[in-house]
């Protein structure tokens, strides 16, 4: 990959949203962000007591920066155990690839 042109910032929250009932999702994976290299990102806004869909990380990680209120969060480890944890404002969490 050629690194000379890779621009290492950008504006995640001018991408057009994804919307339903639940909430708001921004998102950026590699094709949008080339220096986002194995890791992609989403800016969520939902809704109390709403959910965002099962997903996998095939191809990339992902982490996240709770920058306000709470979430639950229930990850899938490629042997089939599954784990629940609780985070809030000022928490960060990190799925590798890989995981549900």
């Amino acid at each position: 990959m050629n690194t000379e042109n890779l621009s290492f910032r950008y504006e995640l929250e001018k991408k057009a949203p994804r919307t339903n009932d639940g909430g708001t999702t921004r998102g950026a994976s590699v094709k949008d962000f080339p220096a986002s290299i194995g890791i992609a990102g989403v800016s969520m806004r939902l809704q109390p007591g709403s959910m965002r869909e099962l997903h996998w990380h095939a191809n990339a990680a992902e982490w996240a920066y709770v920058i306000s209120g709470t979430v639950r969060t229930t990850i899938i480890h490629p042997d089939g155990h599954s784990y629940v944890d609780n985070f809030e404002l000022g928490d960060v969490w990190y799925f590798p690839k890989g995981y549900g």
